[in-house]
Order: structure tokens, then sequence, then C-alpha cells
């Protein structure tokens, strides 16, 4: 779905503070995102008075769903190649993802108690995470977007990205070479940059009509492929 942009955010251990706390899953207990369907990103969030507002143009019904989630029963669902414990958020919410997407869908909650597992290669530990692709937050550049424009000539939409936070006032693809981040004097802990960020067809889709219209991984795969893999951001 769209992301929030906000002017400030807390950040936890497992990331940015109810990121990823949800995940769509379809009838067969296997996640769901704009891969399969593009138009996932018209659906627009907001968090209002600790509930998850959810709204969809084709449709007059608004979705407000608790961003805690109730002491219910775990399921196994498929996220990728993990198989990880979740719990269905309610009825209701299967009611309206399956009617406006035409199928059978389920909205399902991380619970704290069943954190996911990343394991980190470079400092050989093991950190929680929810329901994030691969680590916890993406940074994302927005002079290295901007460069990506002037080489396609075409102006690209910095959200196609989907990361966590966006920055400039470096050279693009200069956090390529980071190790740590250090973002003020009221937060003292360094944050740890552990890879590059690998990048999906999700990329392609412009995020303001729902539509894949731009062969933007092909473009970026001419210049930015690293062991058969596109990279843009780091985590």
């Amino acid at each position: 779905m769209s992301g929030i942009e906000v002017d400030s955010l807390q950040m936890t251990e497992a990331g940015v503070d109810n990121d990823r706390i949800m995940m769509l899953v379809d009838d067969h207990g296997e996640f769901v995102s704009q891969r399969k369907i593009p138009g996932l990103s018209l659906f627009q969030q907001s968090i209002e008075s600790g509930h998850l507002t959810i709204r969809h143009p084709e449709i007059e019904q608004v979705l407000k769903v608790p961003l805690t989630p109730p002491d219910a029963q775990h399921k196994s669902y498929k996220l990728f190649k993990q198989t990880i414990k979740a719990s269905k958020v309610s009825q209701d919410c299967d009611e309206f993802f399956s009617e406006v997407l035409d199928g059978h869908y389920s909205l399902v909650y991380c619970h704290p108690s069943a954190p996911r597992r990343k394991y980190i290669k470079s400092s050989f530990e093991s950190i929680d995470i929810r329901f994030q692709d691969g680590y916890p937050i993406c940074w994302i550049n927005l002079n290295s977007v901007a460069d990506v424009s002037d080489r396609i000539q075409h102006s690209i939409d910095y959200r196609r990205f989907r990361g966590n936070i966006y920055f400039s006032g470096t050279d693009a693809y200069r956090e390529e070479s980071w190790k740590t981040i250090s973002l003020n004097e009221e937060f003292t802990d360094n944050i740890q940059i552990v890879k590059s960020a690998g990048r999906c067809k999700i990329i392609n889709v412009n995020q303001a009509s729902g539509i894949s219209d731009l062969n933007l991984l092909g473009e970026l795969a001419k210049y930015k492929s690293r062991s058969n893999k596109v990279a843009f951001g780091i985590y």
C-alpha cells in the first residue's frame, strides 16, 4: 500500500515504529504485494488516534484498524520462502480488501510475541524484524534518485523506491560507502549500515496511478547490478 509521509518518526530496534506491522495475504496464506497487484498503491493510509485508517478511491467505506493487535490465535503464513506466525486483524478487513481486489484476501498482524529474526552477517548477530523485505530501515538518497532521472531522461518519483527515510545533502551514491549513520546530538547511537538494498519490479509501479508504466528496474540494471541483483539505497 502507499506510504505515510511524516516530518518525524519514532525509531525502535525493529525499525520505524508501526512500519510494516501488517501484511496482506491471499486465500493460500501467501503474502501479497505490489509485485503481484500494482494497484495496491492506491490504498491510502494515515494514522489517527491509535488506529491505521485505510481508504480507497473506488469505495466510500473507511477502514479503521487498531495499531495494537488483539490477543488472537496465531496461524502460519508465507512471506517469501519463510513460514511465519501472524494473526488475522478482523472479518471487516477481509471483506474490505476482498471487495476492492475482487478475490479472497486477509490483513494479518505481526504480533510482538512472534517476531521474525534476521541474521546480519557483518556483525554475526540476529535482530527482530516485522514484515520488511530485508532489514528494519531503508535509506534513500534523493540526489541518487535525481541522478537516475538525468540518466534515463525521465522524472522519477522518489516514492517508487518505498524507503523509510529520504535524505539529501550528499553526492549521488555516496551513501553506498557508508558504514554507519549519525542522526543528531539527541540520537547518540550510530546506526549500522548493513548492505545495499536489492530492488525488484515494484519500482516500475507508478505509486500515484497503481500502474506499472516504466521499466525502471531494467534501466537501473544497466549500471547498478551487483551479484545478479539491482541495488539502490541502503539498509
